[in-house]
């Protein structure tokens, strides 16, 4: 089962640290081990249909602009995804093509 990192639309002001300009809050019962800084990880625009496990919900900070494509949400959010140990993320892109909320 792949450990999986949501990404959401707005920030809830949970306490976690943050980067980049993201919070990272766990979700999961249990947490993977990190992976080095730099890891591959996937980028999901829908819900894969293999399982997988809700580890963390990313909340981009109110006053950060949300990417406008891939590589720029990688280059954001990467080194939280890696620290959390996950394996993907799932987003959403808006109307105007920025990366924001979990499907």
């Amino acid at each position: 089962m792949k450990a999986i990192v949501f990404a959401v639309g707005m920030a809830l002001g949970l306490a976690s640290c943050g980067a980049a300009g993201y919070k990272l809050t766990m979700t999961g019962a249990s947490a993977p081990t990190a992976k080095p800084a730099g890891c591959e990880y996937s980028i999901f625009t829908t819900r894969p249909d293999r399982p997988y496990e809700e580890i963390a919900i990313l909340d981009p900070e109110i006053s950060t602009r949300a990417p406008s494509n891939v590589g720029e949400f990688k280059e954001k959010a990467g080194l939280l995804v890696c620290q959390a140990g996950g394996d993907g993320v799932i987003t959403e892109i808006n109307n105007v093509g920025m990366y924001t909320a979990a499907p």
